[in-house]
């Protein structure tokens, strides 16, 4: 019986082992341009680090998390240096929209190659990673969030540090916003990307397989013996 009990704990100890370095990150993005009003004085300015930038069409005014359609869009970039080495299995993007009194609307977010250097980008980029989709959620105050597992996973697979993503709305309301400047924090939209992974060093290796194939037959021979 001692000898069983030994075998599973050894048992035990390889599948959490196997499971251990699993996680969940959480990006907050904030409103990274400058200044408290909403004019922008140079739109041909980046700004370095993880965040976003509200725009308008009309490519004078910033400072608020717009998704008006063609009046307004977003662009946002995230560093992902420290998931290198990891399986990603989710990743979720949400936000709150403090000045939503439109209609609903359907949000496109394009993922592109990034670079660090954020810029004010009114026109969809190429979609390097994919795109994801769904409805917005209506209402002032309310938190919409998209599964955007497939972009951040695309970028993962090839080796970039730096995610990009475009979000743009299929409805022209006046009135699907956040605003972020003008005495407004930056973090007022609370914009996160979720991400959880898996460590895939933490998968056991031949060796380790071995050693619970062992493990398991020494278990078998006891109880053989036994009987």
């Amino acid at each position: 019986m001692k000898r069983i009990i030994l075998s599973s704990a050894i048992l035990s100890a390889l599948l959490f082992s196997a499971s251990a370095n699993a996680g969940v990150v959480t990006y907050n993005i904030n409103d990274i341009l400058t200044g408290n009003g909403y004019e922008v004085a140079n739109v041909g300015q980046t700004f370095a680090g993880t965040g976003f930038v509200g725009m308008y069409q009309s490519n004078e005014f910033g400072r608020l998390f717009g998704l008006e359609g063609n009046y307004s869009k977003t662009n946002m970039e995230v560093g992902l240096a420290g998931l290198a080495g990891k399986q990603v299995s989710s990743a979720t993007l949400s936000f709150v929209l403090k000045e939503n009194n439109g209609p609903d609307g359907v949000l496109t977010v394009t993922g592109y190659d990034a670079n660090g250097a954020l810029g004010y980008l009114f026109d969809t980029p190429s979609a390097a990673y994919g795109t994801a989709s769904g409805a917005l959620v209506n209402g002032n105050g309310a938190t919409s969030s998209f599964d955007v597992t497939a972009i951040v996973q695309s970028a993962l697979a090839q080796g970039e540090d730096w995610l990009g993503m475009h979000l743009a709305n299929s409805s022209n309301s006046h009135w699907t916003y956040t605003y972020s400047g003008y005495g407004y924090s930056a973090d007022r939209a609370q914009v996160q990307l979720v991400v959880n992974y898996a460590d895939t060093a933490a998968v056991p290796e031949p060796a380790s397989l071995a050693l619970l194939g062992l493990g398991l037959a020494s278990v078998g021979l006891a109880r053989r013996k036994k009987s």
